[in-house]
């Protein structure tokens, strides 16, 4: 499933391009968005995405599909399971596709003309 909202982003607004121009990595590859593991803390309640690796049972619960969302770092849509989405090569930035579209698409069709 196609994520982000279309139309519903103003793209050459100067806010939208100063994030855009904070992420470095601007080289994506799509995915579709699976539910992951997460840690619970089980003292404040809160989770976070579990990676692998050792982690404190005493303080942290292990639950399966706990993590079942993300949000695009430009327009912040809701990334749930199976909506297509891009992420770059070292994993930190997440897009939706209409953000993709606009922004990365956009971006190399600007450089392929210098």
């Amino acid at each position: 499933m196609r994520s982000g909202h279309p139309s519903g982003m103003d793209y050459n607004y100067f806010a939208t391009q100063i994030q855009f121009d904070y992420i470095d990595d601007k080289q994506f590859r799509q995915i579709v968005f699976q539910s992951q593991p997460a840690l619970f803390n089980k003292k404040e309640g809160v989770c976070q995405a579990y990676n692998g690796g050792e982690y404190d049972k005493t303080k942290f619960d292990l639950v399966d599909g706990m993590w079942d969302h993300e949000h695009c770092d430009i327009c912040g849509f809701s990334i749930r399971e199976d909506y297509t989405c891009w992420v770059n090569t070292n994993n930190v930035n997440m897009l939706c596709d209409e953000c993709y579209d606009h922004l990365v698409e956009h971006d190399k069709a600007i450089q392929g003309r210098r």
